[in-house]
């Protein structure tokens, strides 16, 4: 094999693989947008990912911590479980919350439910978590990804000015490649 062909091979592969990054990419985003716009969590198999918003389970979970959830059948939880679920507290119904189960489960009227209260919090929470609202079971929290968000947020213009100029430097990169290219061309037609 040439090397003209073994680079031409190569470009293929990387374009291919570009593509199948590309279409993921888009697969995820969709999946992530319907899922946000049912009001539900979005999900890729077992697991989600959810970004906490309150101090109510600090030091476990501080605010502003990305963490990772694994859906589990709702008689898998234990006390001393940390889970999230859609609450149906007045005051955040709906909303995703997420506690630590503090008594094993027990049915109420005929539906298992979790007694939940934040590790910060000094009072147990008022209205039970229902088995059938369950998203899952913190499994750790994920530091480098809320690192990584939380640099980009933070310096969201400094980001965009630093790949705009490398976005430019590769634009102007192949721009002189390529005349390079063609002045080779051009003395070999001589």
């Amino acid at each position: 094999m040439t090397k003209k062909t073994a680079f031409r091979v190569l470009r293929y592969i990387l374009s291919g693989l570009w593509w199948l990054v590309l279409l993921s990419g888009g697969v995820l985003i969709i999946s992530f947008l319907s899922a946000h716009f049912r009001g539900e969590v979005p999900r890729i198999g077992n697991y989600s990912v959810l970004h906490i918003v309150s101090e109510s389970m600090e030091p476990t979970i501080e605010q502003g911590t990305y963490i990772l959830i694994k859906r589990v059948p709702p008689e898998d939880v234990k006390k001393g479980d940390v889970i999230c679920f859609y609450s149906t507290d007045p005051t955040i119904y709906g909303y995703p919350n997420t506690h630590r189960v503090i008594e094993e489960p027990r049915v109420q009227d005929g539906a298992l439910v979790f007694d939940t209260k934040g590790d910060k919090n000094p009072i147990p929470d008022k209205v039970p978590a229902q088995a059938e609202n369950l998203i899952g079971v913190w499994v750790k929290n994920l530091t480098v990804l809320t690192a990584m968000l939380d640099f980009v947020t933070k310096n969201f213009f400094w980001l965009f000015f630093i790949l705009l100029l490398l976005g430019m430097l590769a634009a102007f990169g192949g721009l002189f490649l390529g005349s390079r290219k063609k002045q080779k061309e051009a003395k070999k037609e001589d």
